[in-house]
This record gives C-alpha cells, sequence and structure tokens, in this order.
C-alpha cells in the first residue's frame, strides 16, 4: 500500500487556473487547464488524498467533508477543497460555488472531483472560454444554459486530531512551526463532520474545514473529550429512560397484586339450576298425572251381576 503523500504548505496555483475556463477534448467546461493548477503528488481523484493534509491550496475552499472510523478510537478527517470562483472576469460567479462531484455517470468523474451550475451566470451573457486545437489555443464565447455544468480539479486532503498539535493557548508548538501558525490549521472539531456541505465558501482560502463551531486555536476540548461526551450522553439518557420504564412498571404490578377483587378458588362450587330442576319436576309430575287421571275406566255393571 503506497503512504500518501503529505500537503503542509500552501500550494499556489498558476493564476490562469482560477481566471480561465477551459473547454476540453472530453466534452465538458471546466476551470484550470491541466494538472499544474494542482499539488504535484497523487493524480486528481476523488479516492486518493494527501495526508496529512493541513491546507487547501490558496484560493481553494472545502466543499465538502467525510469522517471515517479506522479503529475503535481512531478517526481520519477528509475534505475535498475545490476552488473559488471570484477570480473569474467580471465576477459573474463570484456568488457561485462548487460542490463535491457526485454524478458517477460522467466520464470525468474520477478526475474533475468539483462540479457547478452555471445557473444565474449564464443569462449575462455568452461566457469566455478557451480550446485547444492542433496545439494551438483559441479564445472562443459560449452561450451557456443555466443547467449547464463547470467543472474542476478538486484537492483532496486528510488529516486526523494528532496533526493538529498545538499548545494549550493555541499557538503554535515547535512541531508547526514548519507549517505555520494553528489558526491556519484544520479545525479539530470537523472531525464530526460527515455530510457534504456546497455551501462552505467562507473563510480563509488556506484553512481547510474552518465552520462556525470554531478554529483549531480555540483551545477548547479536545477532539478525543468532544467524541466520548458525545457518546456518553445519549447513553445516560438511555439509561435514565429504562430505570424509570421499570419503575412504574415494577409499580402497577405491586397494584395488580393487592386489588381486593373477587378471589376466585382453586376448587370452585358451582350453584345447582334451581330452575332447569323446578322445571323437570313440574314437568315430570304433569305428565304422570295425566297419564294416571285418563287412564281410570268404570268398570262394567254386568260383571258384579
Amino acid at each position: 500500500m503506497a503512504i500518501p503523500t503529505p500537503l503542509t504548505t500552501v500550494f499556489t496555483p498558476p493564476s490562469e487556473c482560477l481566471s480561465t475556463i477551459f473547454w476540453s477534448s472530453g466534452g465538458q467546461y471546466q476551470l484550470g487547464y491541466s494538472t499544474e493548477c494542482i499539488p504535484s503528488g497523487p493524480a486528481p481523484s476523488l479516492s486518493s488524498y494527501f495526508s496529512p493534509g493541513l491546507y487547501c491550496p490558496e484560493s481553494y475552499t472545502v466543499a465538502c467533508t467525510d469522517l471515517v472510523i479506522l479503529g475503535a478510537t481512531s478517526t481520519e478527517t477528509q475534505a475535498v477543497c475545490c476552488p473559488r470562483l471570484d477570480g473569474i472576469a467580471s465576477g459573474r460567479f463570484a456568488d457561485a460555488s462548487f460542490r463535491c462531484n457526485t454524478d458517477r455517470a460522467m466520464p470525468w468523474y474520477s478526475s474533475l472531483g468539483c462540479t457547478m451550475n452555471f445557473g444565474t451566470a449564464a443569462t449575462e451573457g455568452p461566457i469566455t472560454v478557451l480550446y485547444t486545437r492542433s496545439s494551438t489555443t483559441y479564445t472562443t464565447t459560449y452561450s451557456a444554459a443555466t443547467t449547464d455544468g463547470l467543472n474542476a480539479y478538486s484537492v483532496k486532503i486528510a488529516w486526523r486530531a494528532s496533526d493538529l498539535t498545538q499548545s494549550s493557548t493555541g499557538s503554535a508548538t515547535a512541531s508547526e512551526s514548519s507549517i505555520g501558525s494553528a489558526s491556519n490549521l484544520p479545525d479539530a472539531t470537523a472531525d464530526s463532520a460527515s455530510v457534504t456541505s456546497s455551501s462552505a465558501t467562507s473563510g480563509s482560502s488556506t484553512t481547510p474545514p474552518s465552520g462556525a463551531a470554531g478554529s483549531a486555536a480555540d483551545g477548547g476540548l479536545s477532539t478525543s473529550a468532544k467524541i466520548a461526551i458525545g457518546i456518553t450522553i445519549p447513553v445516560a439518557i438511555i439509561a435514565l429512560i429504562i430505570v424509570g420504564l421499570l419503575v412504574i412498571r415494577r409499580k402497577k404490578r405491586a397494584a395488580h397484586m393487592t386489588d381486593p377483587g373477587v378471589e376466585i378458588s382453586s376448587n370452585p362450587v358451582y350453584e345447582k339450576d334451581t330452575t332447569f330442576t323446578s322445571d323437570l319436576g313440574s314437568e315430570q309430575t304433569s305428565e304422570v298425572d295425566s297419564r294416571m287421571v285418563g287412564g281410570l275406566q268404570e268398570l262394567p255393571g254386568h260383571v258384579w251381576r
């Protein structure tokens, strides 16, 4: 397994990489003409990354992050850096931003990890693009639709909490002196980010995740402590709920056992059905009497003469 290439300094791409739209022979429009626009190292791909990667390139910002579980107690944050669009002439894309490319059906998905739609920028007139034919570069204009896309090379970086060693005051330690101040390092609290965000366009271009949680120089709780708190609190709440349910259930059971209801004997004595006996006796008596009365006959008188 290849050892990842570290990225511990700020890479500055050529200015044309951030200001010119190129048309590629592959049929896509992209910002940046070649891999010269990104740091040398792993091939541009969403599956390869710099590690430890402590900086996005100049004029790049984090488009999405992901928390990777490496073991029982070890995690690694991976982030995809995409170029900002405020360098394009006329500033028509200043309010737009790249997002992470998730459309695997596109042939350039594996190498151009940043994508966006032209949106309202397409309604402001033709877009100037460059293309190369027979080793000659030409300039032309392109009338884009709002749904047309623009792509760019991404730079994927990864870091662990141990890569962000710093003192309790937030200043850089000796081990960080070669890579800049702690305020320019990735935010240790970004370890909790596990969702894609296409709106991360603000903040320093040399700061990987800088989000609302604060920077690594905040001097707050460590990543491990925050993870422990995040796990312990929900577990404690669940335990309290279970104990409460058990107490309620025990009280209900005790109330049921002391209920002075009708006690059912284990040897029940069934009462004789007087109605049935009375009816039966009456019917039998009636039948016997009727037969006896109806059966009496007067003896003939000549028998005694």
